[in-house]
């Protein structure tokens, strides 16, 4: 967790609370306080499984799927390789081409847009048990 910051990141995006942006706007309430202690009860992508050249969106937080508001933080952007093996082993490597955060499209050297996130992959097994999987497949129409 960074200091300031009321959520843990899972080491996804949390560059954006290091340079001092808020999170989330407002309180968590009680069920996603509960969901921020344990997400595998969040449904992994139940259609086709993610794969590379995949348009995708990665959300920053296994308990908040908005697309739009004030709570919406995610990056949208394409599944570049799936590595079996070194550092970002289990992770998807994906160029980010939109970011969106507090329900605001980011832009200029403070976005991530032409960079790469490493997500973990849906559904994937850790030390402390299931991570959370919020990596899913842009439907077309907003591609």
């Amino acid at each position: 967790m960074i200091k300031g910051c009321p959520v843990t990141h899972r080491g996804r995006h949390s560059t954006e609370c290091a340079r001092g942006s808020t999170p989330l706007r407002g309180t968590p309430s009680t069920t996603e306080m509960e969901t921020m202690t344990n997400c595998n009860s969040i449904p992994t992508d139940t259609a086709a499984p993610v794969v590379v050249a995949d348009r995708v969106r990665s959300f920053d937080f296994c308990y908040h799927l908005d697309t739009s508001g004030p709570n919406a933080c995610f990056v949208d952007g394409v599944v570049i390789a799936i590595p079996e093996s070194g550092q970002n082993a289990g992770r998807y490597q994906i160029l980010v081409t939109r970011q969106v955060f507090a329900g605001e499209e980011r832009s200029g050297p403070q976005s991530l847009v032409g960079e790469y996130v490493y997500p973990p992959l849906n559904g994937r097994e850790g030390i402390f048990g299931t991570l959370c999987g919020v990596v899913r497949i842009v439907p077309t129409e907003e591609g």
